[in-house]
């Protein structure tokens, strides 16, 4: 039986720099639109009322908006958007794109969450490969039996995955998939995909771990391992981990034994006396981590500790 994990964290400061502040601006005033994945809309709607409910008294107005992760990217290096956050990294040649815009911007590692695997409460499978959701999601694998850990679950496979995710990008390239099954359900957001597990047995959804914690009673996480193949390099599985199964619990997303792990970004444009700085390194301080931890997101900024529990 696996050994549960609890995770604690040390603050350590997160400094920024970049776009020109407004006059009167500080820290703690001032306005700022910020964009993020909806994928990651439970923990920064969260700290974004938390960063409200202690400064807007003081003049804070930050307003957070959740879209495709592309678009928050592409806004970022062709305007003048002082603050996204991502569910991927930028690569060399968008880095150079967003110079342009303003020679100097800073990437933040904020935190790491993970793609989360949910079935219907009363599907017995508790267990899957990361080969064998290559195969569900290329169309290889359309029935349940044809899992290696059935546990009797039979019928037709429904996967079910939000069409403008991050997720989708992220499954394409960490499973080395050229394109998606047809059989495979467009859904219009992540709420909309668990639903859909809820209410169909034979359903299999992809949500953010961020998403989790609304839902735990309406649909069950499965324990993946992977199967030892990884096609996208810049998040590879611990190998003491390969073959075994984890849950998306935090612990294992830290320790990268979970195989749908990824990093969560800032981009942002400011200097230090900005609103948009203030926000940005309450988000990376110790009570902002401890928020985001809250709603299934790990730490990035912070020494972890991991104790077992008692």
């Amino acid at each position: 039986m696996k050994k549960k994990i609890i995770l604690s964290c040390l603050a350590i400061f997160s400094v920024i720099s970049g776009c020109q502040k407004e006059p009167q601006e500080t820290n703690t005033k001032g306005t700022i639109h910020l964009l993020f994945p909806e994928s990651l809309a439970p923990a920064m709607n969260a700290e974004v009322g938390a960063f409200m409910g202690q400064y807007k008294e003081f003049g804070a107005n930050v307003m957070g908006e959740s879209v495709p992760v592309e678009e928050a990217l592409r806004r970022f290096m062709k305007d003048t958007l002082c603050l996204a956050f991502s569910t991927r990294r930028l690569t060399d040649a968008e880095k150079e794109a967003a110079t342009k815009v303003s020679p100097d911007f800073e990437e933040i590692l904020i935190a790491f969450d993970g793609i989360a695997v949910v079935v219907n409460k009363n599907n017995p499978v508790i267990e899957m490969t990361t080969q064998e959701i290559a195969g569900i999601l290329a169309g290889r694998i359309a029935k349940w039996n044809q899992l290696s850990r059935a546990k009797g679950m039979s019928g037709v496979l429904t996967p079910a995955l939000q069409d403008s995710a991050d997720a989708v990008l992220y499954l394409k390239a960490r499973l080395g998939l050229q394109q998606f099954s047809p059989a495979l359900k467009r859904i219009n957001s992540e709420l909309e995909t668990i639903d859909a597990v809820i209410k169909n047995r034979s359903a299999i959804g992809f949500v953010s771990t961020a998403w989790l914690d609304s839902t735990k009673a309406l649909v069950k996480a499965i324990d993946i391992s992977s199967s030892g193949v990884e096609s996208d390099t810049a998040y590879t599985t611990a190998p003491e981990a390969v073959g075994k199964f984890f849950s998306p619990h935090p612990a294992y997303i830290y320790q990268k034994y979970y195989p749908f792990w990824r990093t969560i970004y800032a981009y942002c444009r400011t200097p230090y006396s900005n609103i948009a700085a203030g926000f940005v390194t309450y988000v990376a301080g110790a009570e902002g981590q401890k928020l985001l931890l809250s709603k299934g997101v790990v730490p990035g900024t912070q020494h972890i500790h991991l104790r077992p529990a008692n």
